[in-house]
């Protein structure tokens, strides 16, 4: 049985996961994200002029992508609400502070990390 569910909008919307579960936390900690890759080697075939309009542009996709991703959690919203979900507001520094723990469990992350994550987790839920 689910009884809730905390993640994406989107997701629990195209999954169809509202057909059993009703609540979802909006712990606005998770938004969809694009990992892009590229490997040492070819990086490093780039020149420098080439690699700053690389990064410039990673930089505006990001910013385009992550202004859509707003958007569409607002549509969504409201369609799942139609379908009868509810959305439950989370207090997100309590959230924050009682799920720091979890970083001191994984040692091989990057040190810091559990910093860089708040910090970029402001600006997400500054901008919505």
């Amino acid at each position: 049985m689910v009884d809730g569910l905390e993640g994406s909008i989107l997701t629990m919307y195209s999954t169809k996961i509202y057909e059993v579960a009703k609540n979802m936390s909006l712990t606005k900690h998770f938004l969809g994200t694009v990992g892009i890759y590229i490997s040492p080697k070819l990086w490093d075939k780039f020149s420098p002029e080439q690699q700053q309009i690389i990064n410039e542009e990673l930089a505006a996709g990001a910013l385009s992508n992550t202004a859509e991703l707003i958007k569409l959690d607002a549509e969504y919203t409201q369609k799942l609400e139609e379908l009868g979900v509810k959305f439950n507001e989370v207090n997100s520094e309590e959230f924050n502070q009682l799920t720091a723990d979890v970083y001191n469990q994984f040692p091989a992350w990057s040190e810091g990390i559990h910093g860089t994550i708040m910090k970029e987790l402001e600006a997400i839920r500054a901008a919505q």
